[in-house]
């Protein structure tokens, strides 16, 4: 059995804690959060044994076995290393941290200590992913050349919450916007040159955003993140011969076609399976011994995390710190 503590109680916590629950060899044990108060609550809503009225005492706590980090994105960088240096492995809700620099030092203390670290990016593990590898590697499509992503959703704007905060590491590029580039970079790598444009908002965080780039092979890229606008929430890898569509919502895609000259040729459809298949993950690798996941390695997270610094530059999103 593996003893998960959770830092955080928000909408990601209360999931995992299911989720986590759920698997034949996870238990949520420990929670913790900086509101006074709170943690007890998830504690008392989610049956968990101890509630910390912080996230570094639950980052600390010596009787648990892993720590699902999901507080808001300023916190991962500090909660995972004391996590690490406690010799806890760790899961740590997307983007890692703010910045690669910041993203860099924690899998150096992962390394350098011999603890399992990984990025929950939950999409690399849903079943479309090895469907669609299997189907470019087929020959169905050709060779890739171009890709195209977008992710929005009408936000209800808080000027004090999360996702407008730069404080709290808010913005569509981080929240949102690492899916399309997570998708694009796990297909062409990252680019030779790139172009982007954002719409700001009044708390200087990227309201939309969006970034062309050409990679190696001649890929071209573009990808799109919108805290505005109801988006297809579609993803298209498309070659000489074809295209392969992964319909709304594709982080979660049930449905994938594989489409020529404006026919489907093929349908096929696929489970949802949430975070479930992730939180497998991490047991397997913790059970092994392994210091990353080879489906979520360290070094592609490092990769968008500098491609996302690179845009955020250029746009003028800056968070405390930087």
């Amino acid at each position: 059995m593996i003893r998960w503590g959770i830092a955080g109680t928000g909408r990601m916590a209360a999931a995992m804690a299911s989720v986590i629950d759920a698997t034949a060899d996870g238990e949520v044990c420990a929670v913790g959060s900086a509101t006074p108060g709170r943690a007890g609550q998830f504690a008392a809503e989610h049956g968990v044994d101890r509630a910390h009225d912080s996230l570094l005492d639950v980052a600390r706590d010596e009787q648990i076995d892993a720590l699902y980090v999901a507080g808001t994105n300023d916190t991962h960088h500090q909660v995972t290393l004391a996590a690490l240096a406690s010799g806890t492995p760790v899961l740590c809700e997307k983007p890692l941290t703010l910045d690669r620099g910041r993203a860099a030092e924690m899998v150096a203390a992962s390394t350098d200590g011999g603890v399992f670290l990984m990025e929950a990016m939950w999409m690399a593990f849903q079943p479309w992913m090895p469907l669609v590898r299997g189907i470019i590697a087929g020959g169905a499509i050709g060779e890739i050349t171009n890709i195209q992503v977008d992710f929005g959703f009408p936000h209800q704007a808080e000027p004090d919450g999360r996702l407008m905060s730069p404080a709290l590491g808010g913005g569509s590029l981080l929240d949102i916007g690492i899916y399309p580039l997570t998708l694009i970079h796990m297909f062409a790598g990252v680019p030779d040159h790139f172009e982007t444009v954002a719409v700001p908002a009044a708390t200087g965080v990227d309201l939309q955003a969006a970034v062309i780039g050409t990679h190696p092979g001649g890929v071209l890229s573009a990808a799109t993140s919108s805290l505005e606008a109801d988006t297809t929430l579609e993803a298209v890898i498309a070659g000489r011969g074809g295209r392969i569509r992964m319909q709304s919502p594709f982080h979660q895609a049930t449905v994938v076609t594989v489409e020529q000259a404006g026919s489907v040729v093929f349908r096929h459809e696929v489970p949802d399976e949430g975070y479930v298949r992730q939180v497998e993950e991490v047991h397997r690798c913790i059970g092994s011994g392994l210091m990353e996941s080879p489906v979520r390695p360290h070094a592609d997270t490092l990769a968008v995390m500098g491609w996302m610094d690179d845009i955020r530059s250029r746009i003028g999103v800056r968070y405390p710190g930087e």
